[in-house]
């Protein structure tokens, strides 16, 4: 998926269809057509279990990184921020206790 290209694909998804599904599949998408980007994913993906209960500050402190390295190196390998990840990560931990029996 090209930078440009890519996100105007994805906004247009956005308009009709839900938003944490599109993305998702944004996500998906960029990981499976990147090989370059490999290197990084160790990282991003340690980053993406922790985003979901803490900030991108802490995450960055325990992975031994600067916030911006984090950031960029997530940036490539996921193609979302970790901000924009850790949102729609939250989100989804909501809608699944939203949807649990008795929640």
């Amino acid at each position: 998926m090209h930078a440009v290209g890519g996100r105007q694909r994805v906004h247009r998804k956005l308009i009709g269809a839900g938003h944490a599904l599109v993305l998702e599949g944004a996500i998906a998408e960029r990981l499976a057509s990147n090989h370059a980007r490999a290197t990084h994913a160790p990282l991003a993906l340690e980053a993406a279990e922790r985003l979901a209960t803490s900030t991108v500050h802490a995450v960055a402190v325990y992975l031994g990184v600067s916030d911006r390295h984090l950031r960029r190196v997530f940036h490539e390998a996921v193609g979302v921020s970790p901000k924009a990840f850790a949102k729609l990560a939250r989100f989804r931990a909501l809608v699944a206790l939203r949807y649990e029996p008795g929640g």
